[in-house]
């Protein structure tokens, strides 16, 4: 184990950043208890294109280094669930102009609304 490492379990206080991450995702799993770290990192990744018009569920697949199905069921999670599972309504998906066959995936109202949340937690102080 290096020094820095013990140093950091023995202080008994994890840096501001640890408790940041550890608060935001406190945050997202008060408010969608079904969401993985799995879910949480597509949410960011699609995020990330808000500006250019969407992604694709495959090029995202891509991107992560996901499986098809996996990030199939995750994209599917996020929009508007699969049988017998409601979904988190945070992602649309729209119709692509350019691919009939093809859906873009952007952030919904409700998916912006948290990825304001999630910023403003990440930029602000600490609750105590």
């Amino acid at each position: 184990m290096s020094m820095q490492r013990e140093i950091f379990l023995a202080s008994g206080a994890p840096d501001t950043e640890f408790q940041r991450f550890v608060y935001v995702l406190e945050l997202v799993r008060s408010r969608f208890p079904n969401m993985t770290l799995g879910g949480l990192a597509t949410f960011l990744a699609i995020a990330q294109h808000k500006g250019g018009g969407g992604i694709t569920a495959t090029e995202l697949g891509t991107q992560l280094n996901l499986p098809s199905p996996t990030i199939f069921r995750q994209c599917a999670q996020l929009s508007d669930g699969l049988p017998n599972q409601p979904g988190m309504r945070l992602v649309r998906k729209v119709g692509d102009d350019q691919d009939r066959r093809s859906r873009k995936l952007s952030l919904s109202l409700n998916g912006l609304s948290l990825l304001t949340d999630i910023s403003e937690a990440l930029s602000s102080d600490l609750p105590d």
